[in-house]
């Protein structure tokens, strides 16, 4: 499908065809945080644990959605690349508040 077929969608048939952003990280090890983990992750803080190593993490947050991506090391996972809290809003289609 070319962008210009895919922008002549309406809405909701767009998002069908779409994949989610997290598609883009097949061999990446899933990491899902809570709530307030999710936050201070987004906030570009470790966060200490007993994760065994991985050199590529997709971290989610509790809802499952990407929050962005990470490495562990010695049981502490390390964010690497963050998204913004407007980006994972506009991805989710929430109107729900991010943690920050």
């Amino acid at each position: 499908m070319t962008l210009k077929e895919l922008e002549a969608l309406d809405e909701p048939q767009r998002a069908a065809r779409l994949l989610p952003v997290d598609a883009l990280l097949p061999g990446h090890a899933r990491v899902t945080l809570g709530t307030e983990d999710a936050g201070r992750f987004l906030s570009g803080l470790r966060r200490r644990g007993t994760r065994a190593n991985a050199p590529h993490v997709a971290a989610l947050g509790p809802d499952g959605q990407l929050l962005g991506t990470a490495h562990i090391r010695a049981g502490e996972l390390i964010p690497t690349r963050l998204l913004s809290p407007i980006e994972i809003k506009q991805m989710s289609g929430s109107t729900e508040p991010v943690p920050v």
